[in-house]
């Protein structure tokens, strides 16, 4: 059995490369995401909080509380974003 490794536009996948598109796409959420990405704290507790503040400020206020084929489809879509890759993407923005 062979492992093939799938990518998307150079990011691991499609799922992780949508969001990354959508977050750097407004100045708000581009801002964000970079405040997010430079913090002072392991690249872990970044993505998980910019895991969290996705969740909070896109999901939820959008699909709310659900149930049922699209709203499992959604959070399937959303576990397989690789939120580290994100985060490394952009830790360094800023830099020369």
């Amino acid at each position: 059995m062979t492992t093939e490794t799938k990518t998307y536009n150079g990011w691991r996948n499609y799922e992780t490369w949508c969001v990354n598109l959508w977050l750097t796409n407004e100045e708000y959420t581009e801002d964000e995401l970079r405040m997010l990405a430079q913090a002072s704290a392991s690249e872990y507790h970044r993505a998980d909080c910019l895991k969290r503040w996705v969740m909070d400020v896109f999901y939820e206020s959008n699909v709310g509380e659900g149930y049922g084929m699209l709203y499992d489809l959604l959070n399937s879509a959303l576990d397989n974003v690789d939120w580290r890759e994100i985060i490394q993407n952009h830790e360094h923005d800023d830099e020369d």
